[in-house]
């Protein structure tokens, strides 16, 4: 499942960074994906133990230009040396929960975006997925348009982290 949203001119490509994150709409998300793909894969990690909704997410995702890497447990997914991208997790999984994937990402690749997308989630837990580094937690079901507006903002983070450290 790896798709690229084919290239285009310099100028779309320099367009979308002059868009607000908080006032992109679905298709600047989808020209960040472009844009970004010209710096470096854009690999979105989706880890859901519910079948349906991760090959739902991962067909949305992968429509608007991202590569796509899909994981039925956080174990699979920190099984893996090499990891970068943006993380997109869900929270009640029955092997190792989304908060607990979190931490262990945290304590290797402290810099690695992770956005959380659950439908068990309460202000308690957001509070903690966000204090704990999470650039996003959003409830299911999710409007198409929040969730590439949050992997967006996790690549231009990643982004500015990258730069910040060069």
């Amino acid at each position: 499942m790896a798709s690229k949203v084919p290239r285009g001119s310099a100028s779309r490509h320099e367009a979308c960074f002059n868009c607000s994150v908080s006032g992109w709409e679905l298709q600047n998300a989808v020209c960040a994906a472009w844009c970004f793909s010209l710096m470096t894969d854009c690999v979105v990690h989706i880890v859901d133990d519910d079948e349906v909704v991760l090959h739902s997410a991962a067909c949305l995702v992968e429509a608007a230009g991202y590569t796509v890497r899909c994981y039925t447990s956080g174990r699979h997914l920190l099984d893996l040396a090499d990891l970068s991208g943006v993380i997109l997790l869900d929270i009640d999984m029955p092997d190792l929960d989304g908060l607990a994937v979190q931490r262990a990402l945290a304590s290797r690749l402290p810099a690695l975006p992770v956005i959380f997308l659950t439908g068990h989630g309460d202000d308690i837990m957001e509070a903690r997925a966000l204090e704990a580094g999470a650039i996003g937690f959003i409830a299911k079901p999710v409007h198409q348009e929040v969730l590439l507006n949050a992997i967006a903002a996790g690549f231009e983070a990643a982004r500015q982290a990258r730069r910040s450290h060069a």
